[in-house]
């Protein structure tokens, strides 16, 4: 893992990568970044679009004013595995398809699904190959499709706001589905939402985000006694948040 010294080392270095001022006079240095967060975010600015992966041309959202009577959902697609179940969806008739989370599992290789990768390789390549699999070209090729993340492609097994490359995390989605022009690429977080339909035929889909802004889980202290397998109610319950609150403004 590159630890925090070496990112803000290597943000300092980007920063200092200016051209030479041939009159004498040497340019301001750059600041150095104040968190590891901030040095993060400075070399996160420096990776190119084009090393991000990017979901096949899909079929464009219903029009505003049309009547939405069919939705389809799915949700926990192995990249890895043929997947009839989206063999299956690509053929039906429907007005719009949600993905609504772990539509890959880009976390799987560090242990106990910890991930330590600033650079989110195993999550880009997840989505890579996704982009791949025919069956999810057909359902690209087929229907109108808008994507919520869950915990395995926001990078992490049961992450929340403290992961520390959520940033690349949020880049990497919002890159391979095309949002990042749209609504959630205008603000922190992959939330968005679409109204379809006129008056007393409208459906509006929120897509939520619930893993940028929740809060730490509290792990259990009797690993997997019944009602406290994995975690437990927290201390302070009334601490804790799901959505942060610009989303749920």
């Amino acid at each position: 893992m590159k630890s925090f010294w070496a990112l803000s080392a290597m943000a300092g270095a980007l920063g200092a990568c200016t051209t030479p001022d041939v009159s004498g006079t040497a340019p301001p240095a750059a600041p150095a970044p104040v968190s590891a967060k901030a040095a993060l975010d400075l070399y996160y600015g420096a990776i190119p679009d084009a090393a991000l992966p990017v979901a096949p041309a899909g079929q464009p959202l219903p029009d505003e004013n049309q009547v939405i009577s069919r939705i389809l959902l799915a949700s926990c697609n192995d990249e890895e595995k043929e997947s009839l179940a989206l063999a299956q969806i690509a053929r039906e008739d429907a007005d719009l398809f949600l993905m609504v989370g772990d539509n890959v599992y880009g976390d799987r290789q560090g242990r106990d699904y910890v991930n330590n990768d600033p650079d989110l390789m195993e999550l880009r390549e997840s989505f890579e190959e996704l982009s791949g699999r025919a069956e999810f070209q057909a359902v690209r090729a087929a229907l109108p499709m808008m994507v919520a993340w869950d915990d395995h492609d926001y990078g992490v097994n049961d992450g929340g706001g403290t992961f520390v490359f959520r940033t690349l995390a949020e880049r990497i989605h919002e890159r391979f589905w095309g949002l990042q022009d749209g609504e959630a690429g205008q603000h922190e977080g992959t939330y968005y939402a679409k109204q379809f339909g006129p008056d007393g035929q409208r459906v509006q889909v929120i897509m939520l985000d619930t893993r940028s802004f929740r809060s730490d889980l509290t792990p259990t202290d009797a690993w997997g006694t019944a009602g406290k397998e994995r975690y437990v109610p927290a201390a302070d319950g009334t601490a804790q948040d799901m959505l942060g609150e610009a989303q749920w403004q």
